[in-house]
């Protein structure tokens, strides 16, 4: 086994875990047409409407965190409730970046003169 083709043996063991269809996909030989538009859709999350999304959810996690400080009225509910969704988004964060990695470095793998551009270029 090459070092190459163990390279592309992890990182589709490791996408299986996020994208198991893609996975299935790539498992046969490399498309490198199909590995740069899932990287494209996978941009696209950072980009326009769902950009805002996140925004949105990250501010009504911090309002539900801050809010017991500013009352007293509403309790530990809301603080852990806050809490717990400022961790879920910053664990789907994580999620996203770490799939967004592993089909950048497929498609250069399977075109290594490919540029992915910037996460907002």
């Amino acid at each position: 086994m090459t070092p190459e083709d163990a390279v592309r043996r992890h990182l589709l063991t490791k996408l299986e875990q996020y994208d198991p269809e893609a996975a299935e996909h790539l498992s046969g030989d490399f498309d490198a047409a199909y590995l740069k538009r899932r990287l494209q859709d996978t941009t696209y999350w950072a980009t326009g409407w769902r950009k805002w999304i996140w925004i949105v959810a990250i501010t009504v996690g911090l309002t539900m965190l801050i809010s017991p400080i500013v009352t007293e009225d509403i309790g530990a509910t809301a603080t852990l409730g806050g809490v717990g969704f400022i961790m879920s988004i910053s664990g789907l964060a994580t999620r996203w970046q770490r799939k967004r990695a592993l089909y950048e470095t497929l498609a250069i793998l399977a075109d290594p003169a490919y540029e992915p551009d910037g996460v907002f270029g």
